[in-house]
């Protein structure tokens, strides 16, 4: 695969993102330490992370500073594609929690 004429290389764990999603992909990984997150003791001593969501409060501060420029209409989907990127990850730590 080629790229302005550089070689890419791939791998199993490369994930191709829309266009359309792009923004919004960004606009997740920029809120990653927004998390809402507890500490639970497990089994006596094994401690586990538990993330309960994310704080939108928090959130609404990078949405601000990064995405403000953008029309109310476009602001507020990028919100919905938020919530819902954090309900997927939200099922996925659940399941790497349970394994």
């Amino acid at each position: 695969m080629t790229f302005e004429g550089a070689a890419v290389e791939t791998n199993a764990d490369d994930y191709e993102v829309w266009d359309v999603n792009w923004t919004s992909l960004k606009a997740f990984l920029a809120c990653d330490t927004q998390w809402r997150i507890s500490v639970a003791f497990h089994r006596g001593a094994e401690v586990r992370r538990v993330r309960h969501g994310l704080d939108y409060s928090g959130v609404d501060v990078v949405l601000a500073r990064l995405y403000g420029h953008l029309k109310a209409k476009a602001r507020r989907v990028l919100f919905e594609d938020l919530m819902a990127m954090e309900a997927a990850a939200l099922d996925a730590f659940a399941v790497a929690r349970d394994v």
